[in-house]
C-alpha cells in the first residue's frame, strides 16, 4: 500500500508572481520582529513600508514599462498579501488598499493609452502617478465606509466650486492614513446628468483633509 501526501501550500502561478512572493517571503521574519512593538504602541510600522517600497512590493502591480513588476495574477497578488500577513497582518491589509487603488490606476492607464494614445496628457498623468508609486512618492490609503450608509451610497459629496470641486464628508476606517501621501475615496457626485458614484484620489495635504490619527494596529489584524 502506498500513501501519497498532498501539499495544499499555495504557490505562485506566474513568473512575475514568483518574484513578488519571494520578495514578500524575505520580509516575513523582519516584519514579525517589529510587530509586537508596533502593536504595543498602537502605531503603524513605518519601517515596514520602507521595506515594501525598497523591495518593489508596493509597486508590484505597476507595469514593467513604468518601473514595476507588472504583476497581473490575482492569485499571486493574494498570495503575496497572505505571505506578508504571516509577519504583520496590519501591514498586509494596509498595503492591500494601496495595491487595490493602484490596480485601478493601471487599468485606467492602459485604457487611456489605447483610446487616447501614449502621448495624451491624461495617459502621461496616469503614468506619472504610477512611476511615483515606484519611487515611493505615492503611497495611497483608501476609504469608502461612512456611518449610517453603505459604500455604494455615500453621503460624502463632491460639488462644483468655481473652476474646481469642494468635497464634504466624514469617512471612517481609512486604512494606512497615518503615513499615506494620498487618499482614495468614494463620493456622490450630482450634476446635469444626474447622481453618480465617483472615486477620487487626492493628496493627504489637501486643504480641509483632516486625519484623526487614531490608527488601531490590533484592530487591523482582526479584520
Amino acid at each position: 500500500m502506498h500513501t501519497h501526501l498532498m501539499s495544499f501550500k499555495l504557490k505562485p502561478r506566474t513568473a512575475r508572481g514568483e518574484v513578488v512572493v519571494a520578495a514578500a517571503e524575505s520580509l516575513v521574519a523582519t516584519f514579525a520582529e517589529r510587530a509586537q512593538e508596533a502593536d504595543a504602541a498602537n502605531e503603524i510600522c513605518r519601517e515596514n513600508f520602507d521595506d515594501l517600497q525598497a523591495s518593489g512590493i508596493s509597486s508590484a502591480l505597476v507595469p514593467e514599462e513604468l518601473g514595476g513588476f507588472g504583476l497581473q495574477s490575482i492569485h499571486d497578488w493574494i498570495l503575496t498579501i497572505a505571505t506578508l500577513a504571516r509577519g504583520d497582518a496590519s501591514t498586509a491589509i494596509a498595503i492591500t488598499m494601496h495595491h487595490a487603488v493602484g490596480r485601478g490606476l493601471v487599468r485606467t492607464y492602459f485604457e487611456a493609452k489605447e483610446e487616447l494614445g501614449p502621448e495624451h496628457q491624461t495617459t502621461e498623468d496616469l503614468a506619472q502617478s504610477l512611476r511615483k508609486m515606484v519611487t515611493g512618492e505615492v503611497l495611497i490609503c483608501a476609504t469608502a465606509t461612512e456611518v449610517g450608509t453603505d459604500n455604494l451610497h455615500p453621503m460624502t459629496e463632491a460639488v462644483r466650486d468655481g473652476d474646481g470641486w469642494r468635497i464634504n464628508g466624514h469617512k471612517i476606517f481609512v486604512t494606512m492614513s497615518p503615513i499615506a501621501t494620498h487618499i482614495s475615496t468614494v463620493v456622490r457626485l450630482r450634476d446635469d446628468d444626474g447622481e453618480n458614484l465617483a472615486n477620487i484620489l487626492l493628496p493627504m495635504d489637501t486643504p480641509g483633509v483632516m486625519p484623526q490619527d487614531d490608527w488601531d494596529a490590533l484592530g487591523m489584524q482582526l479584520w
